[in-house]
């Protein structure tokens, strides 16, 4: 589990270094993440984080769900032309099927 920040600091242009406490199966799993994907720890801890700054930690006040492409494809192609794009004017936007379907190749 994270613990608190080091009151010893150092920034440096956009980066800034600190330390922090992560359990010890928490490191073990970013650890063999990074190694997998041929990344530093480093490099897996900053793309986890910037992830959750930009989306995960809005997930709960704008009501987000997690759905696999797959998921999202099969519903979509159950779907006619017409109810999609009022689907889609009904949530704030209008979403053509080969938009979608572009950005959901497998």
């Amino acid at each position: 589990m994270l613990g608190l920040l080091s009151k010893q600091n150092r920034t440096n242009g956009k980066s800034m270094n600190f330390s922090c406490r992560l359990a010890k199966d928490t490191f073990s799993i970013i650890e063999k993440e990074a190694e997998l994907k041929n990344i530093s720890i480093n490099s897996l801890i900053n793309s986890v984080l910037s992830r959750y700054v930009a989306l995960d930690r809005h997930a709960d006040d704008f009501e987000l769900i997690s759905l696999t492409k797959r998921a999202v494809k099969k519903i979509f192609s159950k779907m006619d032309d017409k109810t999609i794009e009022e689907i889609a004017e009904d949530v704030g936007g209008v979403v053509h099927k080969e938009l979608v379907f572009s950005n959901l190749i497998i």
